[in-house]
């Protein structure tokens, strides 16, 4: 009789290690829904918040859009609901993270200070003409290990390029400003992504064992993306009501130094209404009672 325990033993270690894999992409899957919940939350609170609305919610939103599709593409249980070949989802997925550099940017020009907005400008364009020539070489059928290639060049030079500013910033003593609350915030939860990425990329160099946990640095990150981002929406609904509340103290006392009633006169009906443009004004009226003896 032939010895089936070996080829039984490797048809069971295959079912263990599938089902933990599909353990691991429903994870992901979780995740993905996770960082999408969160993208139609930031678009909520951007447009129910009318005045108060804050841009870095829709590149969070925007965000929080691309990496599921990224992570999704990638998942052989998401690829096998659709007709498509590997190559597309192959596709899909470096054109995302091509691409995801750009929202990320925009958000970053827009809690930053004037500095780090004129340091980014320069690289926001760069990397704007670099991905462009990476999509056009992607339709004239460029292979996806050399636009890999481009594209990692591309993150990795930006990457140094914003070290190398900070420091240089961090290091001259009339630059020497303490990070903002926000600032501080994001770099921790950058950290944090960054740290997981390492750990995937040994995973994927086989230097490590274990699973691809890039996704739960992502959440990490966008947990601090949110946070500032509905920090600074608060704080600018704050700062709006305390703008009007200052403005209707103004009309108060502007209203308390008008007349409050019209002067009554045999034979003489008088009317007045005064109606500012906005919460204040700078007109003035009042009624002067005049005699024979007063001169104008």
């Amino acid at each position: 009789m032939p010895d089936i325990s070996n080829p039984v033993a490797i048809l069971l270690a295959q079912a263990v290690v599938s089902r933990s894999d599909l353990r691991w992409e429903f994870a992901n899957i979780a995740a993905a829904v996770a960082l999408l919940s969160v993208a139609f939350a930031a678009i909520a609170l951007f447009c129910f918040r009318p005045g108060t609305r804050d841009l870095t919610l829709i590149y969070v939103s925007v965000f929080c859009v691309f990496y599921p599709v990224r992570v999704l593409a990638s998942l052989p249980s998401f690829r096998s609901l659709f007709d498509e070949s590997p190559t597309f989802w192959n596709y899909i997925s470096w054109l995302v993270s091509s691409i995801i550099f750009f929202p990320g940017a925009l958000y970053l020009y827009q809690v930053g200070g004037e500095r780090l907005r004129t340091f980014l400008r320069w690289p926001f364009l760069s990397s704007s003409s670099v991905g462009g020539f990476e999509i056009v070489a992607a339709a004239l059928g460029v292979g996806l290990a050399t636009l890999g290639v481009a594209n990692n060049i591309k993150v990795l030079a930006t990457l140094v390029a914003t070290v190398i500013f900070l420091t240089a910033a961090r290091s001259r003593p009339g630059l020497r400003a303490p990070l903002s609350r926000d600032i501080r915030v994001l770099a921790a939860g950058f950290f944090a992504w960054v740290l997981f990425i390492l750990h995937t990329n040994l995973v994927g160099l086989k230097v490590i064992r274990g699973q691809n946990v890039e996704v739960l640095g992502c959440l990490v990150f966008v947990a601090c993306l949110g946070y500032v981002s509905a920090n600074r929406t608060f704080a600018n609904e704050e700062r709006l009501l305390a703008i009007n509340k200052e403005l209707e103290i103004a009309r108060r006392i502007q209203s308390s130094t008008l007349p409050q009633c019209v002067p009554a006169l045999a034979g003489l009906e008088i009317a007045a209404r005064y109606v500012p443009m906005s919460a204040v004004a700078g007109d003035f009226y009042d009624f002067l009672c005049m005699d024979e003896k007063s001169h104008m």
